[in-house]
């Protein structure tokens, strides 16, 4: 079952020059046409630099920002345009897990009190069974139940995530999207809450989606990765794939920044290319490939043409011109003929008909 279904999905923030008074600046397109399919109990990594949409992408999903164009289906149910009345369908079938615990939790209520909230605003139960639903939560992301009636300052940096957890598996969701969920954590205390995150994930089937710049994180908790840049997917595919087989030169530069340990590993890995610049203001993305700019084996087309997600193999998609796209049949006088044709060819001459 299709839990999340994004088509298309654009946001663009506008910019205020308020040194020139207030009128309108720059567009910042934060995420570009972004499409992707989660299923029930799925786990899907979302990576890339800092800048990249990532997290654009997450507020999107859940809501926190209203999307300028596409479509967002949760459920099988078109989200984009829910007036706010009908918001709280989002709130029962997806819910967030943020970075930082300790500034997205109330520093005034108690655990319990933080855990019951969404209980209390979906109008679900009585307040005994609010109270048990506390109790079988805490038990679940395994904090003592002595730390019912604990201020967030009180507790650890593990211990507020696990709060956060518990929190948004109040009321069942069908998708947790989490957003650096370990980025503030110990390395110890990293594993703890990724263990969490995969006991719950096998036991409820609740699908993630685990935005993260720690690449090693996503290696292993997630099934599918999907690596971002300047607002656009420019990759996606298994774990298997896009780690064993990175086909972006975009992707493949990123994950050469992985630390090896091992010199014997080392030396068998393959020679990644470095990247040029830094990261393009999301202000000016440079036409044709966003990533033109910097990629070592750009070509002249790709200052000019974008390219389109080709399949080159079973579940894993690139976008690069390095990777032409599969020739279509072109249809002409309503029969289709073998010859092959690019997709740009056989789009020209349908368009001409």
């Amino acid at each position: 079952m299709t839990v999340l279904r994004l088509d298309r999905v654009s946001k663009v923030f506008g910019i205020v020059q308020r040194w020139l008074g207030r009128r309108p600046g720059a567009e910042v397109r934060a995420v570009s046409e972004v499409s992707l399919a989660l299923d029930k109990g799925e786990r899907l990594g979302l990576v890339g630099e800092s800048g990249s949409g990532k997290t654009t992408t997450a507020r999107l999903i859940v809501g926190l920002t209203r999307a300028s164009a596409g479509r967002i289906e949760i459920g099988g149910r078109d989200v984009t345009a829910l007036a706010p009345a009908d918001e709280r369908h989002i709130r029962r079938t997806v819910q967030m897990v943020f970075q930082d615990p300790l500034s997205s939790l109330n520093p005034k209520k108690s655990v319990e009190q933080i855990v019951m909230l969404p209980l209390i605003a979906q109008k679900i139960g009585s307040a005994r069974e609010r109270l048990d639903r506390v109790k079988e939560l805490l038990d679940q992301v395994g904090l003592p139940q002595r730390y019912r009636h604990t201020r967030p300052d009180r507790l650890s940096g593990g211990q507020r995530q696990r709060v956060g957890i518990a929190r948004a598996l109040a009321i069942n969701p069908d998708l947790l999207v989490l957003d650096e969920p370990t980025a503030s954590l110990d390395v110890s205390v990293q594993a703890r809450v990724l263990g969490l995150l995969g006991e719950l994930q096998k036991k409820l089937g609740i699908a993630q989606i685990m935005v993260s710049h720690n690449l090693g994180v996503i290696r292993h908790v997630a099934d599918r990765v999907a690596v971002m840049y300047l607002g656009r997917i420019v990759e996606e595919g298994s774990t298997a794939q896009i780690f064993g087989s990175p086909a972006h030169p975009y992707t493949q530069a990123l994950f050469s920044a992985i630390p090896v340990i091992d010199p014997a590993e080392r030396a068998q890995l393959p020679e990644r290319p470095e990247l040029k610049g830094e990261v393009t203001s999301a202000a000016y993305i440079p036409s044709g490939c966003a990533f033109h700019p910097r990629c070592p084996r750009a070509r002249p087309d790709c200052s000019s043409v974008r390219p389109e997600p080709t399949a080159i193999a079973a579940g894993h998609t690139v976008s690069c011109h390095l990777y032409p796209l599969p020739t279509l049949p072109l249809l002409r006088r309503g029969r289709s003929e073998p010859d092959g044709v690019s997709r740009a060819e056989h789009d020209q001459t349908v368009g001409k008909k």
